[in-house]
C-alpha cells in the first residue's frame, strides 16, 4: 500500500553555485509543489524542504541549521509547527552548545503542538556510537539538557541499533585488527619468533570532573568501591571513562576466533585510581591515564607470566 508524502525535510544537499536550480529540479523529479532550501555555509551542507499543496505551510524562521514552519491554519486542528534541525557537526564543544541554544530558543516561541526531526549530531547513549571518535559523556549530558529542555520526546524507531556508526567493524579500530589477525594468520614474522599471542586490554584513565583538558582530575587515596567504578564507567550509565570498555567490546569481537589470548587487566585497574601520578602524591599536575611504579603494572606483568606459565605446563 502506497502513502501520499506531503512533505520532506532534506540535510545535506551539498554545495552547489546554482543551488535553487538544482533545488527545482530535485522537486520536479520527486513530484512537489514547493521547495524551500537554505544554501550550504561551512560543514553545514544545507537545508531543503518540499511540500504539496494539500499541505498548508508557513516559513516562520531559517538558518544553515534549522527550518521552522507552521502547518495549518489557526484554528484549524491539525495546526501545528514543524522544525527540520541539523545540530552543528563541529567537535568543538562551543558549536555544539550554539546549536542547543537554537534548539531551545525555536522552542519558546510556540506553545502548540510541535515536531522536530533531522540531524542533531548528538547521541543519548554512548552505545548509541560505534566507530569514531568517542564522545565525552558532557557532551552527551549537554544534548539530553536541551532534549529535556525543549519539552520533546522520542517518538522510537524501527532500524539498526546504533544512531551513528562509522563503517567497518568497530570503525577504524576493527579495520587495523582485522588487518594484524589476518596478518599474523597467514605467516608474519612475529608468527615465527613466538607460539602464543596475546592481546592486552586497554589501561583505564580516572578522570573525574571533565576530561583531560577539560578540567578533569583524579585526586584518590584509595582504591575505589564497586558502586564508585560503575559510575565512572559503565556503559550502560555513560560513565565518565566509559571509553575503555567500548573500546573492549571492539577487540573481543575482532579477536574472536583468532589465535590470541586476551590479557584483561581493564576491570581490575577500574578500582585503582589512587595509582596515577597527581597533586595528590606531590606532582605539580594530575596524570590520570598513567601509573606509578612500582605499582599496578607489576601487577599486570605478573599476571602475563602467570599465563605463560600455564602454558608452559600444558606443553
Amino acid at each position: 500500500m502506497w502513502k501520499v508524502v506531503s512533505m520532506v525535510f532534506g540535510m545535506k544537499n551539498g554545495r552547489h553555485r546554482h543551488g535553487s536550480f538544482r533545488l527545482r529540479n530535485i522537486r520536479v523529479q520527486l513530484g512537489f509543489n514547493y521547495a524551500f532550501g537554505v544554501t550550504s555555509c561551512g560543514r553545514s551542507r544545507g537545508l531543503s524542504l518540499l511540500w504539496n499543496d494539500d499541505t498548508t505551510l508557513r516559513i516562520l524562521s531559517s538558518s544553515s541549521h534549522h527550518i521552522n514552519e507552521e502547518v495549518g491554519g489557526i484554528g484549524d486542528a491539525k495546526h501545528w509547527r514543524f522544525t527540520g534541525f541539523y545540530g552543528h557537526p563541529h567537535p568543538v564543544t562551543k558549536h555544539r552548545h550554539e546549536t542547543w541554544d537554537l534548539l531551545r530558543t525555536l522552542a519558546s516561541r510556540s506553545s502548540i503542538p510541535r515536531v522536530c526531526r533531522g540531524g542533531f549530531n548528538g547521541i543519548f547513549l554512548s552505545v548509541e556510537k560505534e566507530g569514531g571518535n568517542l564522545r565525552h559523556i558532557h557532551q552527551i549530558l549537554s544534548f539530553h539538557e536541551a532534549v529535556g529542555g525543549c519539552n520533546l520526546m522520542g517518538l522510537g524507531f524501527r532500524a539498526e541499533n546504533f544512531t551513528w556508526i562509522t563503517p567497518g567493524c568497530g570503525g577504524i579500530l576493527g579495520r587495523v585488527m582485522e588487518g594484524l589477525i589476518s596478518y599474523l594468520r597467514n605467516g608474519g614474522c612475529i608468527m615465527i619468533l613466538v607460539q602464543s599471542n596475546f592481546f592486552r586490554t586497554q589501561s583505564p584513565r580516572h578522570f573525574e570532573g571533565g576530561d583531560w583538558d577539560q578540567g578533569g582530575s583524579c585526586n584518590r587515596l584509595n582504591p575505589l568501591l564497586v558502586e564508585q567504578v560503575e559510575d565512572l564507567f559503565s556503559v550502560k550509565n555513560n560513565g565518565t571513562n566509559v571509553e575503555a570498555r567500548l573500546v573492549n567490546q571492539h577487540l573481543y569481537k575482532s579477536l574472536k576466533g583468532s589465535s590470541f589470548q586476551i590479557l584483561n587487566i581493564t576491570h581490575m585497574s577500574e578500582f585503582r585510581a589512587d595509582t596515577h601520578p597527581s597533586t595528590a602524591s606531590g606532582k605539580k599536575h594530575d596524570d590520570c591515564m598513567h601509573g606509578c611504579l612500582p605499582g599496578l603494572t607489576d601487577t599486570w606483568n605478573g599476571l602475563y607470566i602467570k599465563q605463560l606459565n600455564v602454558i608452559k605446563s600444558r606443553n
